[in-house]
């Protein structure tokens, strides 16, 4: 594990209000949650917007919510990113990298960011490239969002929304980008399907959410309307398979952002049920074998009550069992991060408040 030197750059002393007071080992049924370091995207304009808040071991924060950053990156390097789409950071751990999207679909990406501190400036320090070439490769109202990497393959997926429909990008290589390219247009969509926020991949596999669609048609011709979790692959998605959509039974709400638990071979979804007038589980836990036959199943598990109701952000450690989540009001992030250590055996999280920082991205890395 790399040294922890801590920054005094937070400020005031990092208030804590504990939600939960069991901290829960691996059972078995999930990974460790050893050695895995905390990103935060900042995007406070004060002291310096845009910056990326580093705890090298999650622990650290999870027992010691008052505890400072071990590192901070910051500067001049990552400007075209201080809009970051809401969950617009992401990890490849694999290749030691870090990617962050803007809301206008600039990508930045930091090599070597295990070993990155303090201010960047250089065109060395952060590749940025462009998704599309120009506004005829974007969606009408186009504004990006959540980001995510599949570990094996290292492909980039980004949501982009539009006033009528929304795709996922897949970026193959990302890595391959030299300073500001612009990458061609690879999307996957369904027909009709619109509002999707939420992306993960694992192994090939892509999940994604959509607020709304043409109604699905089950197999005795049954049609399901309203959000719908589906998955698929770089490819593509099915648009009457693989998809857990509509009826009381599923629970899924607006936004819905995902994360992928490799340890305990789960999908999370995230609702931001003020939005929307309504109540229930604020994270909803799906197993990949719920997909066939799909349609109107209710999540295996449920995570957090009502006083998570507007959950924008979600990351989880893949194979180290940590799980965080983001909020805002409305386009509005807000300071306070959920920390769950071992969802799965222990569901309620510790909420902590990062003084002046809004959360608009989180990421972890397993692999310190």
């Amino acid at each position: 594990m790399r040294p922890n030197t801590l920054l005094p750059l937070l400020g005031a002393a990092l208030a804590v209000a504990l939600l939960g007071t069991a901290c829960v080992d691996p059972d078995g049924s999930g990974g460790s949650t050893s050695g895995t370091a905390l990103y935060v995207f900042d995007g406070a304009t004060t002291p310096d917007k845009g910056r990326v808040l580093v705890w090298n071991d999650a622990s650290t924060l999870y027992g010691d919510p008052a505890a400072v950053p071990s590192r901070v990156i910051s500067g001049s390097a990552l400007d075209k990113v201080k809009d970051l789409g809401f969950g617009g950071l992401c990890m490849d751990t694999s290749g030691n990298r870090l990617y962050m999207v803007s809301v206008t679909g600039d990508v930045a990406r930091v090599e070597s960011v295990r070993s990155k501190s303090g201010t960047l400036t250089s065109t060395a320090d952060a590749v940025y490239f462009t998704l599309g070439n120009g506004s005829s490769d974007r969606l009408t109202g186009s504004r990006f969002g959540q980001a995510a990497v599949d570990p094996q393959s290292g492909t980039l997926y980004v949501t982009e929304q539009g006033d009528s429909e929304s795709r996922i990008w897949v970026v193959a290589r990302p890595e391959q980008y030299a300073q500001n390219a612009n990458v061609p247009a690879q999307t996957v969509t369904v027909s009709g399907d619109k509002k999707g926020y939420g992306v993960a991949a694992w192994l090939g596999v892509v999940y994604a959410t959509f607020q709304d669609g043409n109604a699905v048609i089950g197999g005795d011709l049954t049609q399901y309307t309203g959000p719908r979790l589906r998955k698929g692959s770089s490819a593509g998605f099915q648009a009457n398979a693989n998809v857990i959509v509509g009826g009381a039974n599923t629970q899924l709400k607006r936004y819905g952002v995902l994360a992928y638990d490799s340890g305990n071979d789960r999908v999370y979804v995230a609702s931001h049920l003020s939005d929307t007038g309504t109540s229930g589980a604020p994270i909803l836990v799906f197993k990949p074998g719920q997909f066939s036959p799909g349609l109107d199943q209710a999540p295996d598990k449920t995570l957090g009550d009502a006083s998570l109701n507007n959950l924008r952000i979600l990351a989880h450690g893949g194979n180290k069992d940590w799980l965080a989540a983001g909020t805002s009001s409305g386009e509005s992030p807000s300071n306070v991060v959920y920390l769950w250590r071992n969802p799965i055996t222990a569901p309620t999280p510790r909420s902590i408040s990062l003084g002046n920082a809004l959360v608009r991205g989180l990421a972890f890395d397993g692999s310190n």
